[in-house]
């Protein structure tokens, strides 16, 4: 698609608009998440559920109505690194993911013998 000629040389070059921009996943505090799994956010910063893997974390990503107006997610190298495909609007810079601490239940045993009372 040619959008503009030059009129002194004639010649054609376009000025495409981004199409596609490699975005990374931050934390809401703009920090390496570090591992999966996390909270997704849409481009509002609003919590849409929880990705234990990066295909999760697209799927849900893409989801979102307001995302996918905007664009759509694709994998990209690495955990946490994606490609945003345009739909309409600007791009955001990166997507959000805030890293869940796992509950861990275990066998507490309350067996502190006779150390409390004496």
């Amino acid at each position: 698609m040619i959008l503009e000629k030059n009129i002194s040389n004639g010649i054609d070059f376009c000025e495409c608009p981004v199409l596609r921009k490699h975005v990374r996943m931050l934390t809401t505090d703009f920090q390496d998440p570090g591992s999966y799994p996390v909270e997704v956010f849409d481009i509002n910063v609003v919590s849409l559920g929880i990705a234990n893997d990066k295909n999760e974390y697209i799927a849900i990503w893409n989801s979102s109505v307001d995302n996918v107006n905007v664009g759509y997610l694709i994998g990209d190298y690495g955990l946490f690194n994606f490609i945003l495909v345009k739909n309409h609007g600007p791009l955001p810079d990166e997507v959000f993911g805030n890293p869940i601490t796992p509950v861990t239940f275990g066998d507490f045993n309350d067996d502190f013998g006779d150390d409390f009372f004496n």
